[in-house]
């Protein structure tokens, strides 16, 4: 069985899983339920196990409901009630609106840590006798990383990136980066990293294109970030079905 949303592309189906909160503000409780039926335009959910928060459900109170889809996370409200028949609970959820697409997947971002290099690309210093210099990755998407930096590390920096999970997918390195912000944290700092991508490598001024020709054609296309996209789109979707995120 199915449910057709108006904005969302995949229809809901029976037994998969949904997030619920009882607000968007710090307070707010957060659930996990699954559907189990369909009936008269309401969805029947499975009695919402409860995760984390600080406010409890409240019948007949509009909700937040989140359902992960193979394009991207989507949000609606709805109104819960929990309906007593023949001595059994049911959960309903009633009168979807507000629907909206609440992360692509391209940006979508874990927290997952692993061991990544970079070679600063920098005026007067040769890549091909560069030191790599190892950090770890905070945080990661399609798109870029978050990881600790040098202090010379700063916004605008062009750096080239290798990684073990770019090789356990297939992804050409050393990947072409760009330094997007810096970000000081007691006595680390830290640097949103944005991906280059091959379409937009013409671009970069061309010092830094001449500069790594030698050691890379910067191969990071649109189906190198796909195969990334995916990794970290399905890690998420596993991490919600655990009900760690």
């Amino acid at each position: 069985m199915q449910k057709t949303i108006p904005e969302i592309p995949e229809p809901l189906t029976v037994w998969e899983k949904v997030e619920i909160y009882t607000s968007d503000d710090e307070t707010k409780g957060i659930y996990i339920s699954r559907i189990e039926d369909f009936i008269d335009e309401k969805i029947v959910i499975a009695h919402p196990d409860f995760i984390d928060g600080h406010t409890r459900l409240q019948n007949l109170n509009e909700v937040l409901i989140w359902v992960t889809k193979s394009d991207a996370i989507y949000q609606f409200v709805a109104t819960i009630e929990k309906i007593e028949n023949d001595s059994k609970s049911r959960y309903v959820l009633s009168n979807p609106k507000f629907i909206r697409r609440i992360q692509r997947r391209e940006f979508v971002r874990v927290r997952i840590s692993d061991i990544i290099e970079y070679l600063p690309v920098m005026e007067g210093t040769s890549v091909e006798n560069g030191q790599w210099r190892k950090s770890l990755f905070q945080d990661l998407s399609g798109s870029g990383v978050l990881c600790e930096v040098s202090p010379d590390i700063t916004e605008g920096t062009y750096l080239l990136l290798r990684s073990v999970i770019f090789s356990k997918l297939g992804i050409k390195q050393p990947v072409l980066a760009r330094v997007c912000r810096i970000e000081k944290v007691n006595n680390g700092c830290f640097a949103g990293i944005e991906f280059i991508r091959k379409d937009v490598f013409e671009n970069i001024s061309s010092s830094v294109s001449e500069k790594i020709k030698t050691i890379t054609e910067n191969n990071f296309d649109f189906l190198m970030q796909e195969r990334l996209v995916s990794f970290v789109f399905h890690h998420q979707v596993e991490l919600r079905k655990k009900g760690i995120m």
